[in-house]
């Protein structure tokens, strides 16, 4: 029998050397974010809100957290020493191979059937565990498991055991558990100042959004007094299990050279989570010395000012010209315009910070 345990164990570690997915050795990351891994390429799919790991060999190095139920099916997983892996929703692990060195924090059921499990660290199931045909190996490890259990993974105990025995692990489980069930991806602002309208423009993305309501947004002058202006629940768009929202803020005073917002996620039982604040700034552009003279004829000067691009659409906003100022000094560009058709034109100027678009003519005189 030790002889086909280590012959599994090297089958193991040979495959996972080869072809597996390697997290990277952070602190802390997420399960879904390409920067918690090394090649950039996330395990699995998602789909309905549950991941899936079909014929794969997954590295859990560092604190690595999945926001959706797990799927695992023909995969071996290895969390190394002193890692860990939280998992925020159920799991089900079949025909699989599992070497735990480390933590494994199962918020949600577990289920594993046909797989082979070699625990020499901590689990702990915050639901209900069921085990179904598994072969155990070298299971030296403890397992804690809040809920009703017909099997075990390693030396097994309950939700008051652990607060006994492991106090330290028991709280930090509880606290694991208080997390809401959201991953924010990104989330900045651009000050627009169109032909229309002055607005400022919120984009921010999500992923393993889970219990999940909406969110909240607040808006400062000073990143200290806080004003609730508009609260958010709809998404503009999925891809690729990215969840894209947008909010333009229009109720601002252009006279500010800033504001400050940020992000208060709320989950479906009230509990929220403040996020990280950013700045935008009112950079309102000087647009008369933007494009001249006014109206134009046959040339027009450009007036480009530092880390900016400007750009000109006809009527139709069909792009025209582009010039772009990477200095720190205003750039003129003369263009010929003698073949443009007289009519309305629009100059857009964009910079890290802002978009800002006017209207010029072009007439058939000279002036």
């Amino acid at each position: 029998m030790l002889r086909s345990i280590q012959f599994f164990t090297i089958l193991f570690l040979s495959f996972n050397f080869v072809f597996s997915q390697d997290s990277k050795t952070n602190s802390f990351g997420y399960w879904h974010d390409p920067d918690s891994w090394d090649n950039g390429d996330v395990p699995g799919y998602i789909e309905n809100e549950i991941t899936f790991l079909e014929d794969d060999s997954v590295n859990i190095r560092g604190k690595i957290t999945l926001n959706t139920d797990l799927d695992i099916t023909n995969t071996s997983m290895y969390i190394h020493k002193n890692d860990t892996l939280v998992i925020q929703g159920s799991v089900n692990f079949l025909d699989s191979y599992m070497l735990n060195e480390g933590v494994i924090i199962i918020n949600g059921n577990g289920l594993a059937a046909n797989s082979k499990l070699s625990n020499k660290g901590k689990i702990v199931i915050t639901g209900n565990f069921d085990g179904i045909d598994n072969t155990l190996e070298g299971a030296t490890g403890i397992s804690y498991v809040y809920g009703y259990s017909n099997s075990n993974v390693g030396n097994q105990g309950s939700a008051t055991e652990c607060e006994m025995n492991d106090p330290h692990l028991y709280h930090w489980v509880r606290a694991q558990m208080q997390l809401l069930p959201v991953e924010l991806l990104s989330f900045d602002g651009l000050f627009v100042s169109d032909i229309y309208e002055n607005y400022i423009e919120l984009n921010w993305t999500t992923i393993d959004e889970k219990n999940h309501d909406g969110f909240m947004i607040q808006r400062s002058t000073n990143a200290e007094t806080w004003i609730d202006i508009e609260w958010v629940s709809e998404k503009e768009r999925i891809e690729n299990g990215v969840n894209h929202y947008v909010y333009q803020d229009k109720q601002f005073n252009s006279q500010a050279d800033r504001y400050y917002y940020r992000l208060k996620q709320v989950d479906l039982d009230g509990r929220f989570e403040i996020h990280d604040i950013i700045a935008v700034y009112i950079n309102i552009v000087n647009t008369e010395s933007l494009a001249y003279p006014v109206p134009f004829n046959d040339m027009l000067t450009l007036e480009v000012p530092p880390k900016s691009s400007i750009s000109i659409y006809d009527q139709s906003m069909k792009k025209l010209k582009t010039r772009k100022n990477k200095t720190q000094r205003v750039k003129n560009v003369l263009l010929n315009t003698k073949s443009w058709r007289n009519g309305v034109y629009v100059v857009q100027i964009k910079n890290k910070n802002s978009t800002e678009s006017v209207k010029i003519f072009k007439s058939g005189r000279s002036f």
